[in-house]
């Protein structure tokens, strides 16, 4: 008897750009949702107090619209 494989779902990313170094990045909307959790104890679409630091330079940026 085989197991049923559960289909993972894509929520899509969104886009950050950083302004001291010019480097636009994405990042998953499942790893938003964990920092969220871990900061806040809540999840949901709305970036406004979520704080991404970019990757090459580390300076927080912001999202792309």
């Amino acid at each position: 008897m085989r197991k049923k494989k559960k289909k993972k779902v894509d929520y899509g990313s969104m886009g950050f750009h950083c302004k001291h170094c010019n480097y636009s990045f994405e990042v998953d909307w499942e790893t938003l949702w964990d920092i969220q959790e871990c900061t806040h104890g809540y999840v949901g679409f709305n970036l406004n107090d979520t704080f991404i630091s970019c990757p090459r330079c580390g300076e927080i940026c912001e999202y792309e619209e």
